[in-house]
């Protein structure tokens, strides 16, 4: 299992003082926060309590503050009288902090109390999954302001569903219907955060102001947290969601919610997510969703099937309805990049490419999209030259495409690149040729459906 961090201040913290003008409080402050910067809970936790009882508008990071500390002296001492009153006042500052500052960032906070109630056993399963629902419910997963549910809270959910389960106090059939709604956010959020980090550090020239330096950061562990929590939930559901018991539970359930729209869509992305494509309820469920309810979803559902069975053509048909109808920037993405497979398989490279520029538009630094661009261009050497020297300078555009598949997140597409580079590399005029042909630093035209200009290599 992967190890999450928890990030305890808000994304755009910032040190400020509070409003309140008595110099008590200003004064208490001044002295609590020097001693919390250094770590000293013990000292700082009696002048911010004062302030956290008597100050009238103290600052929302205060409220983050003493949460922090609170944690502290509990993880110090897990029993006792004294920390079973540290824990109802964690549970009273949070919710002060909702009460006072009900629009900052309350799914954020609504998360760390859960995460706490989680961790410190505080309250009843029922009261953590209703809060739970409640972020679920009211964060926005496609950020791009930040507020979004915590990839944390949803790991120990998962967790704690995962019990609930194995003291049969969920079903079988819940459990999915909760692993499909997490795997659902995760997803959602990761192509979010990936789209923005991409847009972010896409210019490897870009001087960052300080604020934007500090936002790819946060993203990158953001990003990071994501992977890690889906990570942890695939191992953890792996024993009982297996394709297998999947078509049992599915196929039982089917005529009962054949014409319910939201148990059709949570139970064909679970199908999807676990790659159960040939699965005979499968393609039962997808057509019966895409039916009831003609979204990107449903004709991605009925794509995928139809790839595995390597129909392309109708495939191709239904992901590009999938990208038509696509709700947002990043399933657009993913759908076109789709299609763009999908040609590619029926030997279509202009519209491969096409479609893999749509994905590009959207994310530049999606590697795959580079990576099968640069192939394509790479398997026309023979087809898009009339001589010798043509042909194998065709690799110099392949060899341009790669280049641009290193600046992906995903190091195995990294990996391939770099691969792809050396294989073109090896493929394209060398010195003597170059020199005997008189091309060095010369542009030459790659004709036939690629159709760009390459710049031969100077001696």
């Amino acid at each position: 299992m992967g190890t999450v961090s928890v990030m305890y201040s808000p994304l755009y913290a910032q040190e400020e003082e509070t409003t309140d003008n008595s110099s008590e409080c200003q004064t208490k402050e001044s002295i609590y926060f020097e001693y919390f910067k250094a770590k000293n809970y013990k000292d700082a936790f009696p002048d911010w309590l004062y302030l956290y009882q008597n100050c009238k508008n103290i600052n929302a990071l205060h409220y983050l503050y003493g949460a922090k500390m609170l944690q502290s002296f509990i993880d110090d001492a897990p029993t006792g009288a004294k920390t079973e009153e540290y824990k109802k006042l964690l549970m009273e500052v949070y919710d002060a902090r909702l009460k006072n500052y009900p629009d900052e960032r309350p799914g954020y906070v609504k998360g760390q109390k859960a995460i706490d109630m989680m961790k410190y056993h505080i309250g009843k399963p029922e009261e953590v999954v209703a809060l739970i629902n409640d972020v679920i419910a009211t964060s926005d997963a496609r950020i791009p302001d930040g507020e979004s549910i915590d990839a944390v809270v949803l790991d120990y959910y998962f967790q704690l569903a995962m019990s609930l389960y194995e003291s049969k106090t969920y079903t079988i059939s819940e459990m999915f219907d909760i692993y499909e709604e997490i795997s659902d956010v995760l997803s959602t959020s990761h192509d979010a955060l990936e789209i923005e980090y991409n847009n972010l550090t896409s210019d490897s020239t870009r001087q960052y102001t300080a604020q934007e330096a500090k936002r790819v950061r946060q993203l990158k562990g953001l990003l990071t947290n994501n992977e890690i929590v889906t990570g942890n939930m695939e191992a953890r559901i792996q024993p009982i969601a297996t394709c297998e018991m999947l078509t049992k539970v599915l196929t039982a359930d089917f005529d009962a919610n054949q014409n319910d729209k939201d148990w059709l869509r949570k139970s064909s992305t679970l199908l999807q997510n676990k790659e159960c494509f040939t699965s005979p309820i499968y393609m039962k469920i997808s057509e019966a969703y895409y039916k009831l309810d003609p979204t990107a979803r449903a004709a991605r559902g009925l794509a995928q099937m139809a790839y595995t069975k390597n129909n392309f053509a109708k495939a191709a048909e239904y992901f590009k309805a999938a990208a038509e109808l696509s709700s947002t920037q990043a399933d657009r993405a993913r759908n076109s990049m789709n299609l763009a497979n999908c040609y590619y398989k029926m030997g279509q490279k202009s519209n491969a490419r096409a479609a893999a520029q749509s994905a590009l538009a959207i994310d530049p630094k999606m590697g795959e999209a580079w990576l099968l661009i640069g192939h394509m261009y790479a398997s026309s050497a023979n087809e898009c030259g009339s001589t010798e020297f043509e042909k194998r300078a065709v690799h110099y555009a392949a060899i341009e495409v790669f280049r641009r598949a290193l600046s992906s997140s995903n190091q195995k597409v990294v990996d391939a690149a770099r691969k792809s580079i050396a294989s073109s590399s090896a493929m394209a005029p060398d010195r003597t040729m170059i020199f005997q042909q008189g091309m060095a630093g010369k542009s030459l035209h790659i004709g036939c459906w690629i159709g760009v200009n390459v710049t031969i290599p100077s001696l």
